[in-house]
């Protein structure tokens, strides 16, 4: 029904993050629209990841990070989606980057984040990773 004359009706969201699919509403007006309904496309949303770098390694000690995305729905899933990791260092899928690596250089690679939205929104993010001599 469209309003005509005098006749109004108000529908009032909530704000909730971006990517979320179910946005919640209160409608309060003109009873004739009480039945009307009306639906909303989620929208997609880039997943913002950080940190925006990370600290330097060596051989054969420990290291640990840990990857964070912010939008859309948690919990995220962490992907390494290109390039290559030092040996001895892994992603989980928690976000946490760790492991002892065995050889010094520089490694590029990309890390996804998936949420957990009905309709997934992922971000990836490019980072290098410096692991020096013992």
């Amino acid at each position: 029904a469209t309003p005509s004359g005098t006749d109004q009706a108000t529908l009032t969201t909530t704000a909730l993050p971006a990517g979320t699919d179910n946005i919640p509403a209160t409608y309060s007006g003109d009873a004739i629209f009480a039945a009307s309904s009306a639906s909303m496309e989620p929208l997609d949303v880039a997943l913002a990841l950080g940190p925006d770098t990370l600290n330097p390694a060596t051989v054969g000690s420990g290291y640990a990070a840990t990857f964070s995305a912010a939008g859309g729905t948690a919990p995220y899933v962490f992907t390494k989606v290109g390039g290559s990791l030092p040996h001895g260092v892994t992603l989980a899928s928690s976000g946490s980057l760790s492991g002892d690596p065995s050889v010094a250089g520089t490694f590029h690679f990309t890390v996804q984040a998936t949420d957990s939205a009905a309709s997934p929104n992922t971000g990836t993010r490019h980072y290098t990773l410096v692991v020096s001599a013992a």
